[in-house]
């Protein structure tokens, strides 16, 4: 099975102050086409945040449970 982490940039959502709705839908969506999502994050529109994210997920042998 094809596995797929979904990343969401938002200041507003990582803050708490606003509720992610790209992330659940994009999940649907993907699952309905057989990929199983192993990890789902909202992080802050910051470049340099979401770079050392895709990072660290490319350093590990094996994704997240």
């Amino acid at each position: 099975m094809k596995r797929v982490a979904i990343i969401t940039s938002s200041d507003m959502g990582y803050q708490g102050k606003k509720e992610d709705l790209s992330g659940p839908t994009i999940k649907e969506i993907v699952e309905r086409e057989g990929y199983q999502v192993v990890s789902m994050d909202i992080l802050p529109d910051d470049r340099s945040m979401l770079s050392k994210k895709e990072w660290q997920r490319l350093q590990m042998k094996t994704w997240p449970n």
